[in-house]
């Protein structure tokens, strides 16, 4: 029904309105009669694993269960494409988790083009397809991976880890020439001998 679906850190659900109302939103703005939208609602609903909590309020569900909630009221409108900014950055490592593996299993269903935003890389080669990595300064595309590992996926399984490290090589690189632009240029002190001997010597290692 339309291009793009959206989902920020926070859940951004209406507090006034039940699981099932939120879920219906964006259906309802469509203009998708009543009894439509309360069925397509419900079986997104399911596949977030949420069937049965139609009649909560956000107030009553924890964190893990509210973004599922906003993940479902993104998918009912059958967005082409979906832009996820770190929508599992503040939950729990257990809750995360879990929900990576609930969005996969939508996803499975739905087919829809994801864009996903992280700072996490062990949830970047779990999810992705391709992982971008982008540079300190300035900012570009530095790196691009694809994964061909397929799913489902072992999170410890050597070919991740591979990945895993290959990409925080990368990203050390990165942080490391951020920081001696910086030094140079006089936005941050100094750095002692010490302290430069043993960026120098971590930097070489990761080579």
């Amino acid at each position: 029904m339309r291009e793009i679906g959206y989902i920020t850190q926070e859940p951004t659900l209406l507090p006034w309105r039940t699981v099932l109302g939120n879920v219906e939103l964006g259906l309802e703005l469509n203009g998708v009669p009543p009894e439509a939208r309360r069925a397509a609602a419900r079986q997104y609903l399911e596949f977030v694993e949420l069937a049965g909590f139609d009649d909560y309020h956000p107030k009553q569900i924890s964190g893990g269960m509210k973004q599922k909630v906003a993940l479902a009221r993104s998918l009912v409108v059958e967005p082409r494409v979906l832009l996820l900014d770190e929508p599992f950055a503040a939950l729990d490592a257990q809750t995360r988790n879990a929900l990576q593996e609930v969005l996969l299993h939508v996803l499975a269903r739905t087919h829809t083009t994801v864009v996903f935003v992280t700072h996490n890389v062990d949830e970047a080669v779990f999810l992705g397809d391709v992982v971008v990595c982008m540079t300190a300064q300035p900012t570009r595309v530095g790196k691009s991976v694809e994964v061909n590992v397929p799913r489902p996926r072992d999170r410890t399984g050597p070919e991740l880890n591979a990945l895993r490290k290959e990409l925080l090589v990368f990203l050390t690189e990165e942080r490391l020439k951020a920081r001696a632009v910086a030094e140079g240029t006089g936005l941050l002190p100094p750095a002692t001998e010490a302290g430069r001997s043993a960026r120098i010597h971590h930097g070489s290692g990761a080579e």
